[in-house]
């Protein structure tokens, strides 16, 4: 096993038991290792919560936003009824639309389980989500490696960072992988949020590369229908690992 790996994975959408496979495949070492994942950990699978609560013990398990945590946490804490009784005398009709949506991609799987805690624990996951950060930027064997869901909406130049909000990092994926997202030659793009096998010349259940661009959604919700799998990358030997 190698030491000190910074390891990546993205899109968990909630398949608990994957993630936990493939902590025991990687080897994971709780004192030496560090996992970022890239976002979308909640929705669509069964058991979402599950893995953001085992998130939240792992001090070297770090999560960036993802836009279905922004989903989430922009809901849970002004609704407290179950989708049968929202309705216009109780809750806006912004708020309605949010929580509808947020239903519509997938959102009642996280929402079931999220009823299900106390409420010091529901209290616990919001605060938690609501301060994640949306993109980290890592150095490893002399490459850069920026790390957000999706990648980076409209981005021209460094200096303008600061002024991006995060939904210019959950929302829109690289569309034209001929050009490298960055000038420079050792700096790598590694994004969420389109799976692998919507990518064009991307394949089904495997991590994406190209021109520096790092596509590490490999559609794990979607094993059924697509052959997705879970797809974890060591940036330290760029090792790839499927579950």
């Amino acid at each position: 096993m190698n030491e000190g790996r910074l390891l990546v994975m993205s899109d968990l959408h909630g398949c608990y038991d994957k993630y936990q496979m493939m902590l025991e495949k990687i080897k994971f070492n709780d004192k030496e290792d560090k996992l970022i994942i890239l976002g979308d950990v909640l929705d669509r699978g069964e058991n979402p919560l599950c893995i953001i609560k085992d998130i939240m013990k792992r001090e070297n398990v770090e999560l960036l936003m993802g836009n279905h945590e922004l989903f989430a946490f922009s809901v849970m804490p002004y609704v407290n009824s179950p989708i049968d009784e929202i309705n216009e005398e109780f809750y806006s009709e912004e708020l309605r639309k949010k929580y509808f949506t947020w239903m519509w991609n997938g959102g009642d799987t996280t929402f079931d389980e999220f009823y299900k805690l106390s409420i010091k624990e529901q209290k616990e996951i919001i605060a938690y989500l609501q301060e994640l950060p949306s993109s980290i930027e890592v150095t490893v064997n002399g490459n850069k490696y920026f790390l957000s869901h999706a990648g980076i909406n409209n981005y021209i130049s460094d200096e303008e960072l600061g002024w991006k909000t995060v939904e210019d990092f959950v929302w829109r994926s690289p569309d034209n992988f001929d050009m490298p997202f960055f000038k420079e030659e050792n700096r790598f793009l590694v994004f969420g949020h389109t799976p692998t096998f919507r990518i064009p010349g991307g394949t089904a259940g495997k991590i994406f590369k190209k021109n520096n661009y790092i596509g590490i959604d490999c559609g794990a919700v979607f094993e059924k229908y697509f052959e997705g799998k879970l797809g974890c990358l060591c940036l330290n030997t760029m090792e790839e690992f499927y579950v």
